[in-house]
């Protein structure tokens, strides 16, 4: 099963904060597979690389690039799987993976709190 992540939006409800950044860990689940992306954003740019573990332990990579505009992300792996999504909070991305097959998959993400830093 080929579920990737990327990041396309729906509605401009929400406008991000000025310095507000997808670079980071974000995860999710479909299916009882579970996702985990490293996302990493400069400008209106995103890219980064989705880890898709499935039930039996098996590991899936998909690199993707895609874009961000408002509140609404867009992203693609090469093969043609596409996600449409929205940025509901600074911690929070639901949207729709439609499969290069044409199967269309909801999923919500959640932005992984960044790691404590070490003692000096």
């Amino acid at each position: 099963m080929c579920v990737w992540l990327g990041l396309c939006g729906l509605a401009m409800s929400r406008r991000p904060a000025s310095g507000e950044t997808l670079t980071g860990e974000w995860r999710g689940s479909v299916f009882f597979h579970r996702i985990s992306a490293q996302l990493e954003q400069t400008g209106t740019n995103i890219w980064g690389v989705v880890q898709v573990r499935g039930l039996f332990g098996g590991v899936d990579l998909y690199h993707f690039a895609g874009s961000q505009e408002g509140t609404c992300l867009h992203g693609a792996h090469h093969q043609g799987t596409t996600f449409a999504g929205e940025l509901v909070s600074a911690r929070r991305v639901n949207g729709m993976v439609t499969t290069r097959h044409g199967h269309k998959l909801r999923l919500a993400l959640h932005k992984q709190p960044a790691p404590a830093a070490g003692p000096p």
